[in-house]
């Protein structure tokens, strides 16, 4: 399991206003198919939100592609 939080921080802090919704949109059906159900609110409120590892590698795939940049995996390190 793997903290998918520090990868919506990130698209937050580097991609437009409405990352997070539709990293959530286009992964919906993986993410219903593994039981996890995400809005907004919630990821704004939760400190962590552990997925599969197959799942983290889906929203962080597609974090990067919305947001256009890669992501530094290093720094989620230090952040956790």
């Amino acid at each position: 399991m793997k903290d998918i939080q520090p990868i919506f921080e990130w698209a937050l802090q580097n991609g437009d206003v409405k990352v997070v919704d539709r990293i959530c949109i286009k992964l919906l059906p993986v993410m219903l198919k593994n039981n996890i159900q995400l809005t907004e609110a919630l990821i704004k409120d939760c400190d962590s939100i552990d997925v599969p590892d197959a799942l983290y590698e889906e929203v962080l795939k597609m974090a990067v592609s919305l947001v256009g940049q890669p992501y530094d995996t290093n720094k989620e390190a230090k952040h956790v």
